[in-house]
Protein backbone atom coordinates (compact mmCIF):
# COMPACT_ATOMS: atom_id res chain seq x y z
CA UNK A 1 0.00 0.00 0.00
CA UNK A 2 2.63 2.97 1.37
CA UNK A 3 4.97 1.77 -1.64
CA UNK A 4 1.65 2.01 -4.05
CA UNK A 5 0.74 5.42 -2.51
CA UNK A 6 4.52 7.05 -3.40
CA UNK A 7 4.70 5.53 -6.98
CA UNK A 8 1.22 7.91 -7.28
CA UNK A 9 2.73 11.01 -5.42
CA UNK A 10 5.47 10.69 -7.50
CA UNK A 11 3.96 10.54 -10.19
CA UNK A 12 1.70 13.39 -9.85
CA UNK A 13 4.60 15.44 -8.56
CA UNK A 14 6.04 15.07 -11.57
CA UNK A 15 3.23 16.51 -13.57
CA UNK A 16 4.09 20.45 -11.88
CA UNK A 17 6.61 22.37 -12.84
CA UNK A 18 9.99 22.55 -11.48
CA UNK A 19 11.08 25.62 -9.70
CA UNK A 20 14.28 27.67 -10.87
CA UNK A 21 15.93 30.37 -9.13
CA UNK A 22 14.26 33.44 -11.07
CA UNK A 23 10.86 32.39 -9.56
CA UNK A 24 7.48 33.30 -11.48
CA UNK A 25 6.59 30.44 -13.97
CA UNK A 26 8.37 27.36 -13.85
CA UNK A 27 9.91 24.83 -16.44
CA UNK A 28 8.91 21.44 -17.03
CA UNK A 29 11.38 18.45 -16.70
CA UNK A 30 13.75 18.02 -19.65
CA UNK A 31 11.96 14.43 -19.53
CA UNK A 32 8.55 15.59 -20.83
CA UNK A 33 10.02 17.63 -23.71
CA UNK A 34 12.35 15.11 -24.97
CA UNK A 35 9.75 12.90 -26.52
CA UNK A 36 8.52 12.71 -30.23
CA UNK A 37 5.92 10.27 -31.74
CA UNK A 38 7.22 6.39 -31.92
CA UNK A 39 4.89 5.77 -34.64
CA UNK A 40 5.21 7.27 -38.12
CA UNK A 41 1.40 9.35 -38.90
CA UNK A 42 2.43 7.31 -42.75
CA UNK A 43 2.46 4.23 -44.15
CA UNK A 44 5.78 2.42 -44.56
CA UNK A 45 5.65 2.93 -48.63
CA UNK A 46 5.13 6.77 -48.05
CA UNK A 47 7.58 7.48 -45.98
CA UNK A 48 9.97 6.01 -48.49
CA UNK A 49 8.81 7.86 -51.08
CA UNK A 50 8.90 10.69 -49.15
CA UNK A 51 12.65 10.56 -48.30
CA UNK A 52 13.26 9.02 -51.85
CA UNK A 53 12.11 12.61 -52.94
CA UNK A 54 14.03 14.38 -49.97
CA UNK A 55 17.13 12.79 -51.26
CA UNK A 56 16.63 13.81 -54.33
CA UNK A 57 16.03 17.50 -54.09
CA UNK A 58 18.65 17.52 -51.77
CA UNK A 59 21.10 16.28 -54.37
CA UNK A 60 19.24 18.43 -56.86
CA UNK A 61 20.97 21.21 -54.89
CA UNK A 62 24.46 19.88 -53.41
CA UNK A 63 23.09 20.71 -50.40
CA UNK A 64 26.02 20.78 -47.85
CA UNK A 65 24.54 21.00 -44.69
CA UNK A 66 21.93 19.34 -41.59
CA UNK A 67 18.01 18.96 -42.36
CA UNK A 68 15.14 17.68 -40.38
CA UNK A 69 11.56 17.45 -41.85
CA UNK A 70 8.91 16.77 -39.12
CA UNK A 71 5.30 16.25 -40.10
CA UNK A 72 2.69 16.00 -36.86
CA UNK A 73 5.61 16.09 -34.42
CA UNK A 74 7.34 13.19 -36.12
CA UNK A 75 10.88 13.22 -37.44
CA UNK A 76 9.94 11.69 -41.26
CA UNK A 77 13.66 12.48 -42.16
CA UNK A 78 17.35 13.40 -41.16
CA UNK A 79 20.54 13.74 -42.46
CA UNK A 80 23.32 15.58 -42.44
CA UNK A 81 25.74 15.51 -45.67
CA UNK A 82 28.80 17.01 -46.85
CA UNK A 83 31.52 18.96 -44.54
CA UNK A 84 32.44 20.76 -41.97
CA UNK A 85 35.28 22.60 -42.78
CA UNK A 86 36.56 22.09 -46.78
CA UNK A 87 40.25 23.06 -45.85
CA UNK A 88 40.62 20.04 -43.75
CA UNK A 89 38.20 18.46 -45.14
CA UNK A 90 36.07 17.14 -41.77
CA UNK A 91 33.47 15.46 -41.98
CA UNK A 92 29.61 16.85 -40.82
CA UNK A 93 27.87 14.86 -38.04
CA UNK A 94 24.06 14.55 -36.79
CA UNK A 95 25.10 16.60 -33.72
CA UNK A 96 26.95 19.37 -35.23
CA UNK A 97 26.27 22.41 -34.24
CA UNK A 98 25.62 25.11 -36.56
CA UNK A 99 25.64 29.27 -36.49
CA UNK A 100 21.95 30.21 -36.53
CA UNK A 101 22.48 33.60 -37.99
CA UNK A 102 18.65 35.65 -37.62
CA UNK A 103 16.66 32.51 -36.58
CA UNK A 104 18.77 33.24 -32.90
CA UNK A 105 16.22 36.53 -32.86
CA UNK A 106 13.36 33.93 -31.83
CA UNK A 107 15.83 32.92 -29.04
CA UNK A 108 16.28 36.40 -28.28
CA UNK A 109 12.25 37.09 -28.32
CA UNK A 110 11.50 33.99 -26.07
CA UNK A 111 14.03 35.52 -23.36
CA UNK A 112 11.86 38.76 -23.73
CA UNK A 113 8.76 36.72 -23.05
CA UNK A 114 9.95 34.54 -19.79
CA UNK A 115 11.12 37.98 -18.06
CA UNK A 116 7.60 39.58 -19.68
CA UNK A 117 5.73 36.43 -17.89
CA UNK A 118 7.79 36.57 -14.55
CA UNK A 119 7.00 40.36 -14.22
CA UNK A 120 10.08 41.67 -14.62
CA UNK A 121 9.27 44.04 -17.91
CA UNK A 122 6.56 44.87 -19.96
CA UNK A 123 6.43 44.48 -23.33
CA UNK A 124 5.60 48.26 -23.96
CA UNK A 125 8.16 49.77 -21.53
CA UNK A 126 10.28 52.48 -22.88
CA UNK A 127 13.94 50.74 -23.29
CA UNK A 128 15.52 53.45 -21.55
CA UNK A 129 13.78 51.81 -18.89
CA UNK A 130 15.98 49.54 -18.26
CA UNK A 131 19.04 50.74 -20.23
CA UNK A 132 19.23 54.61 -19.18
CA UNK A 133 22.00 55.13 -21.63
CA UNK A 134 20.45 54.12 -24.23
CA UNK A 135 20.09 57.31 -26.93
CA UNK A 136 16.47 56.66 -28.22
CA UNK A 137 14.36 58.04 -25.71
CA UNK A 138 11.49 56.53 -27.30
CA UNK A 139 11.46 53.24 -28.36
CA UNK A 140 9.73 50.65 -26.78
CA UNK A 141 10.62 46.60 -26.16
CA UNK A 142 7.82 45.97 -28.46
CA UNK A 143 9.28 47.90 -30.84
CA UNK A 144 12.61 46.04 -30.52
CA UNK A 145 10.88 43.07 -30.88
CA UNK A 146 8.91 43.52 -33.77
CA UNK A 147 11.02 45.53 -35.85
CA UNK A 148 9.46 48.91 -36.23
CA UNK A 149 11.93 50.95 -34.26
CA UNK A 150 13.88 52.56 -36.42
CA UNK A 151 17.54 52.25 -35.04
CA UNK A 152 19.99 52.65 -36.74
CA UNK A 153 22.29 49.07 -38.22
CA UNK A 154 25.05 49.36 -35.41
CA UNK A 155 27.22 47.20 -37.72
CA UNK A 156 28.14 50.28 -39.90
CA UNK A 157 29.62 51.77 -36.01
CA UNK A 158 31.36 48.21 -35.73
CA UNK A 159 33.41 48.80 -39.18
CA UNK A 160 33.94 52.15 -39.05
CA UNK A 161 35.36 52.30 -35.31
CA UNK A 162 35.95 49.35 -34.17
CA UNK A 163 39.16 47.17 -34.13
CA UNK A 164 38.78 44.45 -36.64
CA UNK A 165 41.50 41.62 -34.42
CA UNK A 166 39.12 42.77 -31.50
CA UNK A 167 35.81 41.42 -30.10
CA UNK A 168 33.13 43.55 -28.90
CA UNK A 169 30.26 42.80 -26.63
CA UNK A 170 26.50 43.59 -26.36
CA UNK A 171 27.79 46.33 -23.82
CA UNK A 172 30.36 48.01 -26.11
CA UNK A 173 27.93 48.17 -28.54
CA UNK A 174 25.64 49.98 -26.95
CA UNK A 175 28.19 52.81 -25.87
CA UNK A 176 29.05 53.29 -29.75
CA UNK A 177 25.32 53.81 -30.12
CA UNK A 178 25.21 56.33 -27.25
CA UNK A 179 28.81 58.12 -28.44
CA UNK A 180 27.56 58.47 -32.28
CA UNK A 181 23.67 58.71 -31.61
CA UNK A 182 23.18 58.16 -35.65
CA UNK A 183 19.86 59.55 -36.65
CA UNK A 184 16.98 57.17 -36.24
CA UNK A 185 15.72 55.93 -40.03
CA UNK A 186 12.25 57.00 -39.04
CA UNK A 187 10.08 57.89 -36.23
CA UNK A 188 9.38 54.72 -33.76
CA UNK A 189 6.33 53.13 -34.42
CA UNK A 190 5.45 54.39 -37.67
CA UNK A 191 7.43 51.99 -40.39
CA UNK A 192 8.92 48.32 -40.21
CA UNK A 193 12.73 48.05 -41.05
CA UNK A 194 14.54 44.97 -39.85
CA UNK A 195 16.96 45.60 -37.50
CA UNK A 196 19.56 43.55 -36.28
CA UNK A 197 20.47 46.31 -34.00
CA UNK A 198 16.79 46.24 -32.19
CA UNK A 199 17.61 42.80 -31.15
CA UNK A 200 21.22 43.13 -30.18
CA UNK A 201 19.56 45.88 -27.67
CA UNK A 202 17.42 43.22 -26.50
CA UNK A 203 19.92 40.74 -25.64
CA UNK A 204 21.58 43.41 -23.70
CA UNK A 205 18.28 44.66 -21.81
CA UNK A 206 18.05 40.98 -20.59
CA UNK A 207 21.40 40.63 -19.07
CA UNK A 208 20.16 43.85 -17.63
CA UNK A 209 16.92 42.79 -16.15
CA UNK A 210 18.15 39.05 -14.94
CA UNK A 211 20.88 40.58 -13.57
CA UNK A 212 23.22 38.09 -15.53
CA UNK A 213 24.88 37.79 -18.57
CA UNK A 214 22.93 36.26 -21.72
CA UNK A 215 24.18 33.82 -22.88
CA UNK A 216 23.82 32.62 -18.48
CA UNK A 217 20.50 33.12 -18.99
CA UNK A 218 19.71 31.32 -22.07
CA UNK A 219 21.45 28.26 -20.97
CA UNK A 220 19.63 28.41 -17.70
CA UNK A 221 16.44 29.31 -18.85
CA UNK A 222 16.20 27.69 -22.45
CA UNK A 223 18.86 25.35 -23.63
CA UNK A 224 18.80 23.29 -20.24
CA UNK A 225 14.89 23.20 -19.81
CA UNK A 226 14.55 22.13 -23.37
CA UNK A 227 16.85 19.75 -23.44
CA UNK A 228 19.06 21.29 -26.13
CA UNK A 229 22.40 19.93 -25.42
CA UNK A 230 23.97 20.89 -28.43
CA UNK A 231 22.98 24.53 -28.18
CA UNK A 232 25.39 27.51 -27.12
CA UNK A 233 25.97 31.02 -27.64
CA UNK A 234 29.44 32.20 -29.61
CA UNK A 235 31.72 31.28 -27.16
CA UNK A 236 35.12 30.84 -27.85
CA UNK A 237 36.03 28.36 -25.39
CA UNK A 238 33.22 26.26 -26.30
CA UNK A 239 34.05 26.30 -30.07
CA UNK A 240 37.69 25.29 -29.02
CA UNK A 241 36.41 22.32 -27.67
CA UNK A 242 34.25 21.22 -30.31
CA UNK A 243 36.41 17.74 -32.06
CA UNK A 244 34.52 19.13 -35.39
CA UNK A 245 33.76 22.66 -35.70
CA UNK A 246 31.59 23.79 -38.44
CA UNK A 247 32.91 26.65 -40.81
CA UNK A 248 30.79 29.38 -42.79
CA UNK A 249 32.23 29.30 -46.40
CA UNK A 250 31.72 30.99 -49.28
CA UNK A 251 32.33 30.28 -53.34
CA UNK A 252 36.00 31.90 -54.18
CA UNK A 253 35.89 30.63 -58.09
CA UNK A 254 35.91 26.90 -57.93
CA UNK A 255 36.88 26.56 -53.84
CA UNK A 256 34.84 27.17 -50.65
CA UNK A 257 36.89 30.14 -48.59
CA UNK A 258 35.94 30.19 -45.02
CA UNK A 259 34.97 33.11 -43.59
CA UNK A 260 37.74 35.27 -41.28
CA UNK A 261 36.80 36.02 -38.02
CA UNK A 262 34.69 39.09 -37.46
CA UNK A 263 34.41 41.12 -34.24
CA UNK A 264 30.68 41.11 -34.28
CA UNK A 265 30.54 37.36 -34.56
CA UNK A 266 30.40 38.10 -30.49
CA UNK A 267 27.50 40.33 -30.38
CA UNK A 268 24.64 38.21 -29.42
CA UNK A 269 20.65 38.85 -30.16
CA UNK A 270 20.20 38.75 -33.62
CA UNK A 271 22.73 36.12 -34.58
CA UNK A 272 25.46 33.97 -33.10
CA UNK A 273 23.39 30.99 -31.42
CA UNK A 274 25.45 27.76 -32.41
CA UNK A 275 22.77 24.67 -32.36
CA UNK A 276 21.97 21.37 -34.28
CA UNK A 277 18.46 20.23 -36.45
CA UNK A 278 17.87 17.55 -33.30
CA UNK A 279 17.54 20.31 -30.62
CA UNK A 280 15.71 22.78 -33.34
CA UNK A 281 13.00 20.32 -33.08
CA UNK A 282 12.99 20.18 -29.19
CA UNK A 283 12.87 24.15 -29.37
CA UNK A 284 10.17 24.14 -32.45
CA UNK A 285 7.93 21.93 -29.88
CA UNK A 286 8.44 24.68 -27.26
CA UNK A 287 6.66 27.14 -29.31
CA UNK A 288 3.36 25.38 -29.76
CA UNK A 289 3.06 24.70 -25.70
CA UNK A 290 3.32 26.70 -22.63
CA UNK A 291 6.34 24.95 -21.18
CA UNK A 292 8.30 28.25 -21.04
CA UNK A 293 5.83 30.79 -21.20
CA UNK A 294 1.95 31.39 -20.89
CA UNK A 295 -0.30 30.63 -23.89
CA UNK A 296 -1.44 34.34 -23.23
CA UNK A 297 2.03 35.64 -24.09
CA UNK A 298 2.75 32.74 -26.35
CA UNK A 299 -0.18 33.94 -28.83
CA UNK A 300 1.65 37.62 -29.15
CA UNK A 301 4.46 36.10 -30.48
CA UNK A 302 2.46 35.01 -33.20
CA UNK A 303 0.19 38.70 -34.07
CA UNK A 304 1.59 40.82 -36.29
CA UNK A 305 2.74 44.08 -35.57
CA UNK A 306 1.00 47.64 -36.39
CA UNK A 307 2.44 50.62 -37.50
CA UNK A 308 1.10 53.32 -38.21
CA UNK A 309 -2.33 54.08 -40.16
CA UNK A 310 -3.35 50.87 -38.57
CA UNK A 311 -1.36 48.55 -41.01
CA UNK A 312 -0.57 44.99 -40.07
CA UNK A 313 3.61 43.71 -40.76
CA UNK A 314 4.10 40.31 -40.88
CA UNK A 315 6.20 40.20 -38.32
CA UNK A 316 5.28 38.92 -34.54
CA UNK A 317 8.49 38.60 -31.52
CA UNK A 318 11.09 36.68 -33.56
CA UNK A 319 9.04 34.80 -36.23
CA UNK A 320 7.69 35.95 -40.10
CA UNK A 321 4.70 34.84 -41.30
CA UNK A 322 3.27 34.49 -44.22
CA UNK A 323 0.51 32.77 -46.37
CA UNK A 324 0.05 30.20 -49.46
CA UNK A 325 -3.34 29.48 -50.61
CA UNK A 326 -4.59 30.17 -46.72
CA UNK A 327 -2.41 28.26 -45.11
CA UNK A 328 -0.50 29.80 -42.83
CA UNK A 329 3.37 29.58 -42.23
CA UNK A 330 5.39 30.70 -39.72
CA UNK A 331 9.26 30.93 -40.45
CA UNK A 332 12.55 32.56 -39.87
CA UNK A 333 15.89 32.34 -42.10
CA UNK A 334 18.88 33.42 -41.65
CA UNK A 335 22.14 34.08 -43.25
CA UNK A 336 25.63 35.34 -41.68
CA UNK A 337 29.18 34.74 -42.77
CA UNK A 338 28.39 31.86 -45.32
CA UNK A 339 25.54 30.38 -42.58
CA UNK A 340 22.21 30.02 -43.76
CA UNK A 341 19.17 28.35 -41.28
CA UNK A 342 15.56 28.02 -41.46
CA UNK A 343 13.09 26.63 -39.22
CA UNK A 344 9.65 26.79 -41.40
CA UNK A 345 6.19 25.36 -40.10
CA UNK A 346 3.34 24.92 -42.29
CA UNK A 347 0.65 25.54 -39.31
CA UNK A 348 -2.33 24.03 -40.46
CA UNK A 349 -0.73 21.08 -42.02
CA UNK A 350 1.61 20.35 -39.02
CA UNK A 351 4.49 20.23 -41.02
CA UNK A 352 8.31 21.77 -40.24
CA UNK A 353 11.46 21.90 -42.25
CA UNK A 354 14.73 22.62 -40.32
CA UNK A 355 18.03 23.26 -42.17
CA UNK A 356 21.11 24.13 -41.30
CA UNK A 357 24.05 25.15 -43.79
CA UNK A 358 27.45 26.52 -44.17
CA UNK A 359 27.86 27.42 -47.34
CA UNK A 360 25.61 30.36 -47.94
CA UNK A 361 22.39 27.99 -49.88
CA UNK A 362 18.87 29.59 -50.35
CA UNK A 363 17.36 28.08 -48.03
CA UNK A 364 13.99 29.71 -48.67
CA UNK A 365 13.94 28.14 -52.02
CA UNK A 366 14.89 24.63 -50.91
CA UNK A 367 12.03 24.72 -48.47
CA UNK A 368 9.93 25.70 -51.00
CA UNK A 369 10.83 23.29 -53.01
CA UNK A 370 10.39 20.57 -50.92
CA UNK A 371 6.87 21.88 -50.28
CA UNK A 372 6.05 22.10 -53.87
CA UNK A 373 7.40 18.73 -54.35
CA UNK A 374 5.26 17.28 -51.15
CA UNK A 375 2.08 18.98 -52.30
CA UNK A 376 -0.68 16.27 -52.53
CA UNK A 377 1.50 14.30 -50.47
CA UNK A 378 1.98 15.69 -47.03
CA UNK A 379 1.04 19.27 -47.27
CA UNK A 380 -2.41 20.42 -49.17
CA UNK A 381 -2.49 23.56 -50.56
CA UNK A 382 -3.02 25.08 -54.17
CA UNK A 383 0.66 26.58 -55.56
CA UNK A 384 0.98 29.94 -56.23
CA UNK A 385 2.90 31.59 -58.99
CA UNK A 386 6.47 33.08 -58.09
CA UNK A 387 6.05 36.71 -57.72
CA UNK A 388 7.98 39.02 -60.33
CA UNK A 389 11.49 40.13 -59.16
CA UNK A 390 11.76 43.11 -57.42
CA UNK A 391 13.56 46.47 -59.70
CA UNK A 392 15.83 47.23 -57.38
CA UNK A 393 18.01 45.07 -54.92
CA UNK A 394 19.12 46.81 -51.44
CA UNK A 395 22.58 45.35 -50.71
CA UNK A 396 22.25 44.23 -47.03
CA UNK A 397 25.51 42.43 -45.13
CA UNK A 398 23.57 40.97 -42.11
CA UNK A 399 19.86 39.84 -42.38
CA UNK A 400 16.64 37.57 -42.24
Amino acid sequence: MRRTFLLIFILFVGLFPVSDRLGGINYLPVRLLATEPTVSPVSGDQLVDVQQRLDKILTKYKFNGSIMVMYKGYPLYRNAVGLADFTKGDSLAPNSPFQLASVSKSFTALAVMILHDRNKLSFDDTVVRYIPEFPYKNVTIRQLLNHTSGLPNYLYLVEKYWKKDEPISNREMIDLLAKYKLPVYFKAGSRFDYSNTGYAVLAYLVEEVSGVPFHTFMQNQVFQPLGMHNTFTYEQSILDTLSIRVKGHVHSGRKMREYPYDPADQVLGDKSIFSTVEDLALYQKAWETNILVSDTTREQAFCKAVISGNKEVNYGFGWRFKDIAGRKVVFHNGLWHGFTATITRFVDDEFTVIILNNMNAKVGQIVTDIARNLNGVLLSYVDEPTPPPPTKKRRVRHRR
